[in-house]
């Protein structure tokens, strides 16, 4: 016998959370903390699309054939989503991306450093 159950919207994102985090490894220390902060804020989900865009073909999208074809997400259907691409995308360059940021984090940190210092 089917039951409907109806959910609120915090219900529903607290269950695609949990979902999320029991079928993704999130034990690879702080690239796991980066790849779990992208599955699960929205902001941070569109900037790695983005800066996945900036790598190349990376949506995966069968053609009429069946034969699977690639192409960058350019803020289309699918942006802000967790899906298929950008799950395997991140399992992918996970930690590629996270090392970016730390990059970026440091940088910054070392130019305030020698500007205030130089």
């Amino acid at each position: 016998m089917k039951r409907i159950i109806k959910l609120t919207e915090s219900d529903l994102i607290k269950i695609i959370k949990k979902v999320i985090n029991e079928n993704f490894d999130w034990s690879n220390g702080e690239v796991g903390k980066t790849k779990q902060l992208v599955a699960t804020n929205p902001v941070e989900l569109k900037k790695f699309q983005d800066w996945m865009d900036t790598k190349g073909k990376w949506v995966a999208k069968k053609d009429e054939t069946g034969k699977t074809q690639y192409s960058k997400l350019n803020k289309g259907p699918g942006y802000g989503q967790f899906g298929i691409s950008t799950k395997a995308a991140l399992d992918k360059y996970g930690t590629e991306y996270h090392m970016v940021l730390t990059k970026n984090k440091m940088g910054s940190d070392s130019d305030q450093w020698h500007k205030s210092n130089g």
